[in-house]
């Protein structure tokens, strides 16, 4: 597949910086709870905040790193994670756009450059999303892997930062 200039500024410009943004929702979560206690939020609030605005914001977040992850050819194989190139794409990922159609002549993240305690941040938020997020499963998600996805986010959003050329950084917050 190749884009075009235009779908290319359109994925710099307007599609990653949105996918960062959304990222980034759980910490309106995490900045709200600082600024009022649960306890004195009035009941009308609880209900908007938790039910309909912030548990989705928290799912979306997850999703969009395994999206984001998927973007710079990492995924989850089995038990650890691996980078995939344009040759290796599969059917179903025909229509995907990855890092070598935004920037051409880019591979993969390369994973040697990535810790490995930051790769088991990401493997875990791979899981998380697939098990909690993406699919409906009977198993439920470790608190060792609830653990990790804080680091993981801010993983991510770096590994975009410093891998995606062009990117329209004043359009992520």
């Amino acid at each position: 597949m190749t884009l075009n200039t235009e779908q290319i500024s359109e994925y710099l410009n307007e599609h990653l910086p949105y996918r960062l943004n959304s990222l980034r929702a759980w910490d309106l979560y995490i900045s709200r709870r600082e600024a009022q206690t649960y306890e004195e939020e009035d009941k009308s609030k609880k209900c908007y905040w938790e039910k309909e605005f912030l548990e989705p914001a928290f799912e979306i977040s997850i999703v969009f790193g395994r999206s984001l992850l998927n973007f710079l050819g990492i995924k989850r194989d089995g038990d650890m994670l691996k980078t995939f190139e344009s040759h290796e794409i599969t059917h179903m990922e025909k229509d995907s756009v990855f890092i070598w159609h935004i920037n051409p002549g880019k591979k993969a993240y390369p994973l040697k450059n990535i810790n490995s305690d930051d790769q088991k941040h990401l493997y875990n938020l791979i899981k998380v999303a697939n098990k909690s997020a993406a699919h409906l499963t009977i198993k439920t998600s470790s608190k060792k892997e609830l653990e990790s996805l804080e680091a993981a986010r801010r993983i991510i959003y770096k590994l975009i930062f410093d891998y995606v050329d062009g990117l329209n950084k004043q359009a992520v917050w």
